[in-house]
């Protein structure tokens, strides 16, 4: 009886040391070869390209706020309110402007 509990024991053994061997082997294989090859070859070009798109994005999004800065300043000084209405081109037929238009009214 000694003998079956020795043959036993040592599959046993030789199982669940085989999966640990096995499982250690898969391990070691995918942190040095597995991993590093995803991030070189997938995970810093992935990483360059979404610092280049938020770079783009960020920088058109300062272009369209700067543009639409400037083009209200120039709606507002040129278009809404003129600094001196009473300018008019010597002929008359001049660009008017709304405060201009005010002052050239009939009322």
């Amino acid at each position: 009886m000694p003998l079956v509990q020795t043959t036993v024991s040592v599959v046993v053994w030789d199982i669940v040391s085989n999966f640990v061997y096995y499982f250690g082997l898969l391990l070691w294989n995918f942190y040095t070869q597995f991993l590093p090859f995803l991030v070189i070859y997938i995970g810093i070009p992935l990483f360059v390209i979404g610092v280049l798109l938020a770079l783009s994005f960020s920088g058109g999004m300062i272009l369209i706020v700067t543009g639409f800065a400037v083009g209200l300043w120039f709606l507002i000084k040129y278009g809404i309110f003129d600094i001196n209405p009473y300018t008019i081109k010597k002929n008359g037929m001049g660009n008017v402007t709304s405060s201009q238009k005010i002052y050239k009214s009939n009322f």
